[in-house]
């Protein structure tokens, strides 16, 4: 997918994360080597190593986001964190965000009440709705908002119900062509619309297919 958005040489990117995973800046590194870097945390695990496996790479790594737009905002594998993010907001918990996997697993254990009683949608669409209209806002006006998902094993054993976390993507696209938000979708051919979705704003020039 970096390969596909034309990001300029030395493009700042900002990723979501909800865990260690250092998947976006590994790639980055090998794609544009010389980016501009920030992490956006959303939950502390693996802080330090993280930082200390960033340092090595050949990245401009910024603690804190530039004055500038962003070029691209990577969302990867964070759909599920939002999901998660939403229902400790409705249940007034303090989140997966601070409190490690007792914390996780008791809002996971309410997602799944959600889910099971038909409102795992209501309570999640206006949160990933507000965060995604906040990343908007930062958005390069030729930039791309791209969030990638899979199945991870660790999550299910945690309780996340199968078949909507791989539904994720599928009632976030949903979601944001129903709300008429400033975001839309980039097609991208060859990469399955189930686990990868790319937007942009809605008034950019660009053209509005990636094909790979």
């Amino acid at each position: 997918m970096l390969e596909f958005v034309r990001l300029p040489e030395r493009p700042r990117v900002e990723e979501v994360v909800f865990g260690p995973d250092l998947s976006v800046a590994r790639a980055l590194a090998r794609v544009r080597p010389g980016a501009y870097y920030t992490a956006l945390v959303m939950r502390a695990d693996g802080g330090s190593a993280r930082a200390e496996a960033l340092a090595g790479m050949p990245l401009e790594v910024t603690p804190e986001a530039p004055p500038e737009s962003f070029d691209l905002i990577a969302l990867h594998h964070a759909v599920g964190g939002l999901v998660e993010s939403a229902v400790a907001a409705v249940e007034g918990m303090s989140g997966p965000a601070a409190d490690g996997q007792q914390a996780r697993a008791r809002v996971v254990r309410a997602l799944r009440a959600y889910h099971r009683l038909g409102e795992l949608e209501e309570a999640a669409r206006p949160h990933l709705l507000r965060a995604l209209s906040g990343f908007s806002r930062t958005l390069s006006p030729n930039g791309r908002i791209v969030i990638s998902h899979h199945v991870i094993e660790s999550d299910l054993a945690l309780g996340h119900p199968l078949d909507a976390y791989a539904d994720y993507l599928t009632m976030a696209r949903r979601w944001v062509s129903e709300a008429g938000s400033p975001l839309r979708e980039v097609s991208a051919d060859g990469l399955p619309p189930q686990w990868w979705l790319c937007l942009s704003l809605a008034g950019a020039a660009d053209n509005d297919k990636l094909v790979s």
